[in-house]
């Protein structure tokens, strides 16, 4: 054999060899491709989840606090209307303490107290203003009132009376401001009612 056909012949084993190679090592190279994107599919989906679940739970708390909040915004305007209510019904009552109708609302203070007080002497506790207007009431209708006479202290408020048992165990204070705080409870709950029907 030649020296050209012995080179020829390993010039193709070696093509051959490295034709067997090459088409080893790209069969190997698409398996690990393979192998990869399956992987890669995979940790894709699996962050993709993830990440669906991070947005659900964020989407939700972010829902929860803007219904919270949306809440709280509607219960503070309510409790200012109330109390802007509230404050008008004081304003009233402050304007109807100078008028002639005033001495109705006194007297209606000074029976209901003396009835509730449950005694049958006392002492009714004016405001300085009010003195000689209660003196007057008490005087005009002494079958009514009883035992009770006007005291020489007097009480601090824009209008109504204490009334106190004569040995001042017992004490009532049906002031304007008294009546206003023991009834605002059930003032607040009407005027919600009123205010906000069916919201």
């Amino acid at each position: 054999m030649s020296m050209e056909t012995i080179i020829a012949r390993i010039k193709a084993d070696t093509d051959a060899e490295v034709d067997r190679i090459r088409t080893e090592a790209e069969g190997r190279r698409k398996a690990i491709n393979g192998a990869a994107q399956i992987e890669a599919d995979r940790e894709y989906d699996r962050i993709i989840a993830e990440g669906r679940r991070t947005i659900k739970v964020v989407t939700s708390r972010i829902l929860s606090q803007a219904v919270m909040d949306a809440r709280r915004m509607v219960r503070e305007e309510r409790e200012k209307g109330i109390a802007l209510c509230l404050s008008e019904a004081e304003k009233e009552l402050n304007y109807r303490i100078q008028t002639t109708e005033y001495e109705r609302i006194l007297r209606n203070l000074i029976q209901e107290g003396i009835d509730d007080l449950g005694v049958d002497e006392g002492f009714v506790i004016p405001t300085e203003r009010d003195r000689s207007l209660v003196q007057s009431i008490l005087s005009t209708s002494p079958e009514r009132y009883g035992k009770f006479v006007v005291n020489p202290e007097c009480v601090l408020s824009t209008g109504g009376v204490v009334i106190r048992s004569r040995d001042g165990k017992i004490t009532l204070d049906n002031t304007i401001e008294a009546r206003i705080e023991r009834s605002r409870n059930d003032l607040v709950y009407i005027v919600a009612k009123v205010l906000y029907r069916g919201v």
